[in-house]
């Protein structure tokens, strides 16, 4: 379903299970995955995020999937980003973790399925 598309892991906060989660999930749905690690990205020296989305924007990505400790910065993203690029909220802030969200209700529908058998 992703082959030639370019999916861009931009994780501002550390979280390996959920990165590698949407890594994996990519990969094995033929896209091209880039990990921006921002300890050696430009933001370390003082470059905006909106900046860094530009940047990026440039390199042809097609999907941000954004993780970031500030509230809103998916959101943010997706509205200043070029159109035709998706924005994934990977968790932003500390109240909102969407993806996680979907997981957990998915895995309580399941378990209530199998429980009404």
């Amino acid at each position: 379903m992703l082959r030639g598309k370019t999916v861009m892991n931009l994780f501002f906060e550390n979280s390996t299970r959920t990165r590698v989660t949407f890594e994996i999930a990519a990969q094995r749905l033929g896209a091209d995955v880039t990990n921006l690690d921002i300890r050696t990205s430009s933001t370390s020296k003082g470059e905006t995020l909106l900046d860094t989305v530009r940047n990026l924007e440039a390199m042809n990505a097609d999907m941000f999937v954004v993780r970031h400790e500030h509230a809103g910065a998916a959101h943010f993203i997706a509205r200043y980003c070029a159109p035709h690029i998706s924005v994934l909220n990977a968790g932003d802030g500390r109240h909102s973790h969407p993806t996680q969200a979907m997981l957990d209700m998915f895995t309580i529908r399941q378990k209530r399925a199998v429980s009404s058998r």
